[in-house]
């Protein structure tokens, strides 16, 4: 078990369906892996910083990017969005 927790917010949520099914399982199942599988879930993606939004993560996967969000104190990693390549 991760001491990471993972939410997808409802725009990655929209994204997902309309990846289609098998292509939704596949970024779930990858995205859980990358999170569990590190000590930290930055070490599996790309920092991106823009001066009007911040900080955020990419996560470059086989079909799609996805786009997160690290809170470090809550050890939460939140999907804010999906696209595919």
């Amino acid at each position: 078990m991760s001491a990471w927790h993972m939410r997808y917010h409802e725009n990655a949520v929209e994204d997902l369906r309309r990846l289609g099914r098998r292509e939704a399982r596949d970024v779930l199942a990858a995205m859980t892996e990358r999170v569990t599988r590190h000590t930290s879930p930055h070490e599996a993606g790309e920092l991106l910083i823009s001066e009007e939004f911040g900080a955020f993560w990419r996560y470059p996967l086989a079909d799609c990017h996805v786009l997160c969000d690290i809170d470090r104190e809550a050890r939460r990693v939140t999907v804010l969005h999906v696209a595919a390549r």
